[in-house]
């Protein structure tokens, strides 16, 4: 620059250099390239002598499988050039690894006990650096100690698979169902739930065990459910002739493949102790002799599950003999009976008695009857048949020869008498079957009674002297108690006594009878009607069912000259059937009644208004069906009593409701004191509905259970 002129440091043509400069000079000429080096050169900072080190990256834990190799490297710097001294810990102290002056550590063909850890100091004539500890960690890689193997399990009952496997832990196991993952776990135990079964768990299964340096999968191996093994027949006691042979038995069934081992109790050591080729489900006995006495038991297993069998004892006898056998007995029935035998053997035999069922075909044993003699106390006819006596001992058992026991017993009934109904004008026949036994044989004398008075063949009865008496035809007479009387030399019988009811056809007590009314009445058209329960009752109306009339009343209120007709009442019980007519003459009345008209709320007819005066407001007129105007039209409720068919009392509440009074519902109240009133429960009512052209007169009937009860009609919109 030009002295004396002004200068600008810093400024380019792109602006004003931003920042802090620490040096600067002015010359009074541009500097060649040769100067400008030489400057630099010469103020260029020079490089220390030497240099502390320092570590830029620190060796890094390592985790390696047994038997791989392991690499430890850390970066340095420091004048001159530092030296690497690694160390590892050893017990509780730390030690040099010698033969390693380098930045990079390897170990080969390491194993789990190799794992430690290691740090490397660097160092040069300024000092030293210590590096962070690292860690070898040294796994040992999954392998199967066992591998898994096909297993069975018992149906329904789950169980566990426990896997043998070696590695470091922490492992983790995937089963897997066929190609299906079933979830990872950090157990070796594979859990089959409870219910488990072929269907649902069977199948073939693997299993992959991993941990953070490998992994192994196990070949596919099946599990199989199977039926668990039950002893279908345990060992018996028993008994084998001295130097004869015999054997003992196990029936065991089950899924799989079934094993057995049966074992002897050795009374010296208290032990069982397994029997030497004793694996079949029978023990041989070739030779008997005292040695091979005792006790037994046979293990049976289809390997999910074992059983033990009962214990048998094994011993050696004298086979028992018979030196005296029963005879044959022919007795009266409560007399006593005894059958005398005699059994010899070593020991001495035990007896046990036994009666044939001839129905079975079987000889059954005789509860304590376990003597050389059998008393039989007060003999029945059901103690009669064939008896013989099981004599026996371990060693074996026979039979004495058969005798027979013959009762005579006065008659016992194999079919009684039982209570009966039969329809009036209808038959019925009573019938006895006996089984008697005296010297003579089995027949017996028949005689029949009525109310205990003796019968004969007369009036519609037969048969008084054979064992059936058929009554036809029966009348209302013929009802009573029957029994039969049976004999023979033994003794006499008595049947069980037999009620017979007569089912009495519909009778007529009293009816309304014909009438002749005027329109506008309310006129009750009934008869009272007795005969057998059930009694059902039905109406028509010049040939037509009137619906809905279950009872022997039909009431029509505000009739007109349309409501003229023959009146049909049916009734019909099990005995037959009775049919009523009546006629009603309906004569025409001078004036016709209004029809029903529809309520506004803006006029006079407002629904809450008694426009007639008549006590009733519009609503309720309305909804009855009569004419809100007109004081001299009203349907009012109807109260009246009514007699059933079996003689109770019914109470009817009948009203009418309007076909043109729609979204109105009606509700019957009940009071005793015409202050409190509470809706009717109709659930256990029997109702009927006539339909009356503009109206549905209706009918609720009560079974009359008060001697005051009030009722009325609620309306409600």
């Amino acid at each position: 620059t030009v002295s004396r002129a002004d200068a600008t440091i810093g400024f380019t043509k792109f602006g004003l250099f931003k920042g802090t400069l620490d040096d600067f000079r002015l010359y009074e000429r541009a500097l060649v390239q040769t100067e400008v080096e030489k400057l630099y050169e010469l103020e260029r900072p020079k490089p220390p002598d030497s240099l502390r080190p320092t570590i830029t990256k620190h060796p890094e834990s390592l985790t390696v499988a047994g038997g791989g190799n392991a690499v430890f490297t850390v970066e340095a710097k420091g004048i001159p050039e530092p030296t690497y001294t690694w160390q590892k810990v050893q017990g509780r102290g730390w030690i040099s690894i010698r033969g390693n002056n380098s930045p990079t550590l390897s170990m080969t063909s390491i194993g789990v006990e190799d794992s430690t850890k290691v740090r490397v100091t660097v160092s040069n004539a300024s000092g030293y650096a210590k590096s962070k500890i690292a860690v070898l960690s040294v796994l040992e890689v999954p392998s199967f100690v066992t591998p898994p193997t096909d297993i069975n399990f018992i149906d329904g009952k789950g169980g566990f698979l426990d896997l043998d496997v070696s590695g470091t832990p922490r492992l983790t196991y995937e089963w897997f169902k066929g190609e299906e993952s079933l979830g990872v776990s950090y157990s070796n135990r594979f859990k089959l739930p409870k219910g488990s079964t072929q269907e649902t768990h069977g199948g073939s299964y693997s299993v992959r065990v991993m941990n953070a340096v490998g992994e192994i999968t196990s070949d596919p191996f099946i599990i199989t459910f199977i039926d668990p093994v039950t002893i279908v027949e345990h060992p018996q006691d028993t008994g084998i002739v001295n130097n004869g042979s015999g054997s003992i038995s196990v029936t065991a069934k089950g899924g799989g493949i079934i094993t057995y081992q049966w074992q002897k109790y050795d009374t010296r050591s208290r032990k069982w102790l397994d029997v030497h080729n004793g694996v079949l489900a029978e023990l041989p006995f070739d030779n008997m002799n005292v040695k091979e006495e005792g006790m037994y038991q046979c293990v049976v297993s289809n390997g999910p599950s074992s059983v033990t069998s009962v214990k048998a004892t094994v011993s050696m006898y004298i086979p028992p003999t018979i030196r005296t056998h029963p005879r044959d007995i022919q007795i009266n029935e409560n007399a006593n009976a005894t059958f005398i035998t005699l059994g010899l053997g070593t020991p001495a035999p035990g007896y046990q008695w036994q009666k044939y069922d001839s129905d079975m075909g079987t000889w059954n044993d005789l509860t304590n009857m376990t003597r050389d003699s059998l008393l039989l106390k007060k003999v029945q006819k059901s103690d009669a048949g064939k008896y013989r006596a099981v004599i026996s001992n371990p060693g074996d058992t026979v039979i004495s020869n058969e005798a027979e026991l013959t009762v005579y017993y006065l008659p016992s009934f194999t079919q009684n008498l039982e209570h009966t109904s039969v329809n009036e004008d209808g038959s019925t026949t009573f019938t006895v079957e006996v089984d008697a036994l005296d010297r003579r044989g089995d027949s017996v004398t028949y005689s029949w009674f009525f109310n205990n008075s003796a019968l004969s063949d007369r009036n519609g009865i037969t048969g008084t002297r054979t064992n059936s008496i058929t009554i036809d035809p029966v009348t209302m007479d013929h009802g009573g108690i029957y029994h039969c009387e049976v004999r023979n030399s033994v003794g006499t019988s008595n049947s069980s006594s037999a009620k017979l009811t007569v089912l009495q056809k519909p009778y007529l007590i009293k009816g309304s009878g014909d009438m002749t009314l005027p329109a506008g009445k309310t006129v009750n058209i009934y008869a009272l009607i007795r005969g057998a329960a059930p009694l059902t009752f039905s109406w028509q109306k010049d040939g037509e069912d009137i619906e809905g009339v279950t009872l022997s009343k039909v009431s029509l209120r505000d009739i007109t000259v349309e409501d003229s007709g023959t009146y049909r009442l049916t009734s019909v019980n099990p005995a037959g059937e009775l049919s009523i007519s009546y006629t009603l003459t309906v004569q025409a009345a001078s004036t016709a009644q209004s029809p029903p008209i529809t309520l506004d709320k803006t006029d006079a007819l407002s629904p809450l208004l008694d426009s007639d005066g008549d006590g009733l407001n519009n609503l309720l007129e309305h909804a009855l069906g009569s004419d809100p105007t007109n004081g001299n039209s009203a349907f009012e409720p109807v109260v009246d009593l009514i007699e059933g068919a079996d003689g109770s009392t019914f109470l009817s509440f009948s009203y009418t409701q309007n076909h043109q009074a729609s979204g109105l519902i009606y509700v019957v109240e009940t009071s005793s004191d015409l202050l409190n009133w509470q809706p009717v429960d109709l659930s256990n009512a029997s109702v009927s509905k006539l339909n009356r052209g503009t109206y549905t007169e209706v009918t609720h009937y009560f079974q009359q259970t008060v001697a005051q009860t009030f009722f009325r009609i609620r309306v409600e919109k």
